[in-house]
């Protein structure tokens, strides 16, 4: 009985993956999703992690971490995802959709290289104390 109805699922779930990848292959990457995947990832992502620096900074939660380990976390936020994604796709034979994903992650490494920048300098201005000591906030 619990054979028979685990297998059931496991036809279910096989079904509604296939059915979903089918879906996923007829799909080709719309300037939407580029601009969403972008945005998100290389400036809502920072800066909300900017935001929340800030905010733990002046209210004196980060008083023990060092002023690099801040800008670290920053720049780290604005870095755009790995290709590791791309790679799992095709171990699993799913080449289609690794070649989607591809193709939303070149427009996405283009344009960090002026978001790490960016963010960059703000990281600088965020964790750095100026020359009389005092910080940002």
């Amino acid at each position: 009985d619990l054979r028979a109805s685990m297998r059931r699922r496991r036809s279910s779930i096989s079904q509604m993956s296939s059915k979903a990848m089918a879906a996923i292959r007829r799909r080709k990457p719309t300037i939407r999703m580029h601009a969403w995947f972008i945005c998100s990832r290389l400036i809502v992502s920072p800066a909300i992690v900017c935001i929340l620096i800030i905010a733990m900074d002046c209210g004196g939660v980060l008083d023990g971490i060092p002023n690099l380990a801040k800008m670290v976390v920053i720049v780290n936020s604005g870095l755009p995802g790995a290709q590791l994604i791309v790679l799992t796709l095709k171990s699993k034979n799913l080449s289609d959709s690794a070649s989607i994903v591809a193709k939303v992650y070149l427009p996405s490494y283009l344009l960090s290289v002026v978001t790490i920048a960016a963010w960059a300098s703000l990281g600088l201005m965020i964790s750095v104390p100026r020359e009389d000591g005092t910080s940002f906030c």
